[in-house]
């Protein structure tokens, strides 16, 4: 008895997934293998403001390539977001950033293209040890069934102040996390992922 209702389950089974789709059988999998957060390498370097009102854009681009084929209806890539902490420094002791010693302020713009929108902060004077971290999310406008995505985070620096301060460093360091949920529990073809720091010519 128990054995023909399990053949009677199996069958109603099959021809109830007939009509699925490859969407519906990814949602009906996905929950069941938890994809792993891919992580990109950690990406330093600074540049350097003298004079008051020099200003220097920083563009974080991150790229996912050989990107698996798209069979989630709520989304490829998830989790996606620029992990970036700033840093003020001189080039000479006293070097800075103690939270004791005098500063030109700064201005950091901080652009959303996809919402055209930004949002600027004025450093302290008296900048401590603690690096300014800014998060915002990557790849939200990825599309369907993309094989390569790219998100670009512009960063605007601004000196406010000039003399007698001298010139400043404006440090970073730069990664990049991001989620692509997979039908498959491993793959051995896992997505390219990269971030690179563009620094515009001034």
């Amino acid at each position: 008895m128990h054995a023909v209702s399990a053949r009677l389950f199996a069958l109603i089974l099959a021809l109830t997934c007939a009509a699925c789709g490859p969407s519906d059988i990814c949602d009906a999998r996905r929950d069941a293998y938890d994809s792993p957060v891919l992580e990109t390498e950690v990406r330093t370097g600074s540049t350097l403001l003298s004079e008051k009102h020099e200003t220097q854009t920083l563009n974080f681009r991150a790229t996912l390539s050989d990107l698996p084929e798209q069979w989630s209806k709520d989304g490829l890539v998830q989790m996606g977001a620029l992990r970036l902490d700033l840093g003020l420094l001189y080039e000479t002791e006293p070097i800075g950033g103690d939270g004791r010693t005098e500063m030109p302020r700064l201005a950091l713009t901080f652009v959303e293209p996809a919402a055209a929108d930004s949002s600027t902060i004025t450093t302290s004077n008296y900048p401590g040890p603690t690096p300014l971290f800014y998060s915002p999310s990557l790849f939200d406008d990825c599309p369907s069934g993309a094989q390569h995505c790219e998100s670009t985070r512009p960063v605007r620096a601004e000196r406010l102040d000039g003399a007698p301060f001298p010139p400043v460093l404006v440090t970073w360091r730069a990664s990049a996390t991001a989620r692509v949920p997979s039908c498959e529990p491993t793959s051995s073809n896992q997505p390219a992922f990269d971030i690179v720091v563009e620094i515009e010519p001034r």
